[in-house]
């Protein structure tokens, strides 16, 4: 953790502990209405717990009826059938007929927030009639961080799906922060891990990705069976779990949904029971634009790579049932396109189970490891400001490109390209710049030497090389002007291999040409 990281979190144990010293729970009990909220009085327990100590988690943004009582900034009437009011204060009609009946109604509460929080009682603070987010941050404040610093109840639902609670739509909020708090390695700040756990929640990607295993058991209950060219002959992604049946009626629907028909439908419970009604789960709610890498190995840290594709729709389908026997039928199929394969990225990770849910962020390095050049989408730009060059930004929003490759494919190039030239610009700020002349990705010029690049998006340096090597030799043939050294540079994200430097080195020694590859990473 680098040390601004390390300075907000201290600030936030700072603050916890400030507000458990200046409001224990023995003074709550003896508190009156004027403590808990006046105008311009930053003493007052609302105060405190929405301004004061904010960093803890922010519940702003709505108006003060979210504390039950509250002090009036105006004598304007208050024209509404829910609420009551006198000349100092407003509050909600059900807590009470004067000011002083609904505050004793609303401190009782609070009271018993505090004491379900402290004794670990958390299922007692569901039923308790105070706003949500009020609630929860007082809930949390004093759980001993049992509980998440998370007060949206849809967010607190959108983490706990993520970790693949059975029931996070429906249960308790209760029962889900300590499903989530009880999720978080031993080895992580905690409010890294609730800070984390919210930007994911909450952040919109254009896609969803995945990992999805290529082995089907063999007779014996072993994967040995390995159906990586069937899937790649079909266009299609595939698994093998409860073959028999046709799921087309619940596409798209829920995990929980699925589930529950799974359970009350098929009778069959032996085997791998549990492991086919989390990967229908997942299978089943596949879209148009997720981009999946396919696994041929997953466990002991040996997480290997073997071809990446995009989901797609064929005829009005992404999901079909293909239930024909083996090889002719794959079970349950989703169509994509293949966007690379015939690869071998070993990512040292260890990933077992059929298909996992990938989200940027998630776990340091992990999405980079897993989706190489592809990863870059999910990095945000950098703005370089450049003056007399030319770098033209290629669009990097969903677009359809008549081009031989998909256009996810395409984005990840425009952005490699876009993030390449302003890095040269960087490091090479007397040369010429351009991106697209002439149908050249970058052209980097000076007095004396004039430099070809050409960028692939593929994440084999051999892939990217094979690709990019006759465009670059159509450039130095069409260059008319002799005056100047050229130098010609494939640019790719993955780092070569040795049989990959030995390619390039078999290229410089049969053309005797400035010939070069460049691993480039675009740094988030």
């Amino acid at each position: 953790m680098d040390g601004l990281l390390d300075s907000k979190n201290e600030l936030k144990y700072q603050m916890l502990r400030k507000f458990l010293y200046t409001w224990p729970l023995e003074r709550i009990k003896q508190m009156a209405l004027e403590e808990y909220s006046n105008i311009g009085d930053k003493d007052t327990f609302c105060y405190w717990l929405e301004f004061e100590a904010e960093n803890l988690g922010r519940i702003g943004g709505k108006p003060s009826n979210k504390f039950g009582i509250w002090r009036r900034k105006t004598e304007r009437e208050i024209v509404s059938s829910d609420f009551l009011f006198d000349s100092y204060y407003a509050w909600y009609r059900k807590y009470g007929q004067t000011a002083q009946e609904a505050f004793s109604t609303v401190k009782n509460h609070i009271i018993r927030i505090i004491e379900s929080s402290q004794s670990g009682n958390f299922k007692n603070i569901d039923g308790i009639d105070l706003d949500s987010l009020s609630r929860w941050k007082i809930a949390f404040i004093y759980s001993n961080f049992r509980l998440m610093p998370i007060y949206k109840n849809v967010v607190i639902r959108k983490i706990a799906k993520h970790f693949e609670h059975p029931n996070f739509e429906r249960a308790r909020l209760s029962e889900l922060h300590q499903y989530i708090a009880e999720h978080k390695p031993d080895d992580e700040d905690f409010f890294v891990y609730a800070a984390k756990q919210y930007e994911i929640s909450t952040k919109i990607h254009d896609r969803n990705y995945y990992i999805i295993g290529s082995k089907y058991e063999d007779d014996e209950g072993r994967d040995n069976v390995n159906i990586a060219e069937y899937m790649l002959k079909r266009n299609v992604i595939a698994t093998g779990f409860f073959w028999q049946v046709d799921f087309s009626g619940l596409y798209n629907h829920s995990p929980q949904e699925i589930n529950t028909w799974i359970d009350n439908n098929v009778k069959d419970k032996s085997g791998k029971y549990q492991a086919g009604k989390r990967t229908l789960g997942y299978f089943l709610n596949l879209r148009p634009g997720d981009i999946i890498a396919i696994k041929s190995h997953g466990q002991y840290g040996n997480l290997t790579i073997i071809a990446y594709a995009e989901v797609k729709e064929v005829e009005g389908k992404v999901y079909e049932w293909d239930g024909n026997d083996f090889p002719g039928g794959l079970g349950q199929i989703v169509h994509v396109e293949f966007i690379e394969s015939d690869l071998k990225i070993n990512t040292g990770l260890n990933y077992a189970q059929t298909i996992h849910h990938i989200i940027p962020g998630e776990k340091e390095g992990h999405f980079e490891k897993i989706f190489g050049s592809y990863s870059t989408l999910e990095i945000d730009d950098d703005d370089i400001s450049v003056e007399k060059d030319r770098i033209n930004e290629k669009q990097i929003e969903p677009q359809y490109r008549a081009v031989s490759y998909t256009k996810f494919v395409s984005q990840t190039h425009n952005k490699i390209q876009n993030a390449f030239a302003k890095k040269l610009k960087q490091q090479f700020p007397y040369d010429v710049v351009r991106t697209e002349s002439n149908r050249i990705d970058i052209k980097r010029e000076n007095e004396k030497e004039l430099f070809y690049y050409e960028v692939k998006p593929y994440n084999s340096a051999f892939i990217c090389i094979r690709e990019g090597i006759g465009q670059l030799l159509d450039y130095y043939y069409s260059n008319t002007s002799k005056s100047k050294k050229i130098h010609l540079r494939i640019v790719g994200t993955p780092q070569p291999f040795d049989n990959d430097l030995r390619f390039i080195d078999f290229i410089k020694r049969s053309l005797n040409i400035s010939f070069d590859y460049i691993g480039f990473k675009i740094e988030n």
